[in-house]
């Protein structure tokens, strides 16, 4: 159901100009702001490593994904599938 629905969005989005495809990234990346953040302790938001910044987001990532309700592929998958 969720691969029906991932791809019904896609062809959806597939068909909007490239103008609201940007309001549609802007408005996905503040709810995945607000993921992050709300499963972020403050401890973790503090220690944050300033040194290599790529591992914070990679981790943050992965945090994000063993969260997943669905197992779907997720962005740092697909960059990681990407790298290689």
């Amino acid at each position: 159901m969720a691969e029906a629905l991932l791809a019904q969005a896609q062809q959806l989005i597939n068909h909007l100009s490239l103008v609201d495809q940007a309001r549609l990234m802007e408005y996905l990346s503040s709810r995945m702001e607000a993921a992050i953040l709300s499963i972020a302790s403050p401890a973790t938001m503090k220690n944050v490593d300033q040194d290599d910044p790529w591992r914070e987001f990679f981790r943050i990532g992965d945090d994000l994904a063993s969260n997943a309700q669905e197992r779907t592929e997720t962005m740092t998958s697909a960059l990681l599938a990407m790298r290689r």
